[in-house]
């Protein structure tokens, strides 16, 4: 209640405080402080602190009953951590997917170079993309991802794109199939992508397309950047998936 009355913050804002792992320093448990705070903000001149609480007694017996040893879940902090900062402190979120991440033919970030110009297995959460358009007109992607041991980049030709295009708007995790090209840095020409979370990724207000007519996210067509394919080898890269 001290907190409260100091700083003179929301209810919302402090609950998101306590959820978040930031009011952790109290030494209680997060659904404890939680629990204290419907107490607190419950009786609202306890938070006025020239009050005189004929009752302080009872409130004082009532925060003991209300602590708990239970805490939130691994999955729970997790969730409440990338709901609150849009993104994961506590754990990666592809430590939940552990079962695909440590499979036997899955090939990680980390051992690219060992897999020059072979095709491979990939698994990796989103970190950013980017749409281009090739000298043809045509539209094609590329997806920043990262797995628990590195990052590298998927690259979407256009007619790879035109296929998976609905699923790439999502954070993944993605299964890849493609081929690895350490030429200019640890790329993977994809040839197959899924999304593991779900086995279809559709949304009212965002549709990605392989078209230029394209609502629903901040990606823009750069019509100068030619050059990043160029420097992929796109030819040679085809060559060695198709």
């Amino acid at each position: 209640a001290d907190f409260i009355v100091r700083t003179r913050i929301g209810y919302e804002e402090t609950k998101l405080l306590i959820k978040c792992g930031a009011m952790d320093c109290f030494k209680q448990t997060r659904p404890t402080l939680v629990r204290l705070l419907d107490i607190y903000f419950s009786r609202h001149k306890l938070l006025d602190e020239n009050y005189n609480d004929m009752f302080a007694a009872e409130t004082f017996a009532l925060e003991k009953e209300v602590i708990t040893k239970r805490q939130y879940s691994l999955a729970e902090i997790c969730s409440i951590e990338y709901e609150t900062f849009g993104y994961m402190v506590t754990r990666h979120p592809l430590h939940f997917f552990s079962s695909f991440t440590e499979h036997s033919k899955i090939i990680k970030a980390g051992n690219m170079e060992k897999y020059n110009n072979t095709k491979v297995r990939m698994v990796g959460w989103f970190m950013t993309s980017k749409r281009i358009k090739t000298k043809k007109g045509k539209i094609m992607k590329f997806l920043s991802l990262e797995d628990l041991t590195g990052t590298f980049e998927a690259v979407l030709f256009p007619e790879t794109y035109a296929k998976y295009a609905d699923q790439t708007i999502s954070m993944g995790p993605y299964f890849l199939l493609g081929t690895v090209d350490m030429e200019n840095g640890h790329n993977l020409v994809v040839e197959k992508l899924a999304v593991l979370s779900a086995k279809e990724v559709k949304s009212v207000t965002q549709k990605d397309s392989a078209e230029n007519n394209w609502f629903g996210d901040v990606e823009k067509i750069s019509e100068e950047e030619f050059y990043l394919v160029d420097s992929l080898n796109a030819e040679k890269l085809r060559r060695a998936y198709l």
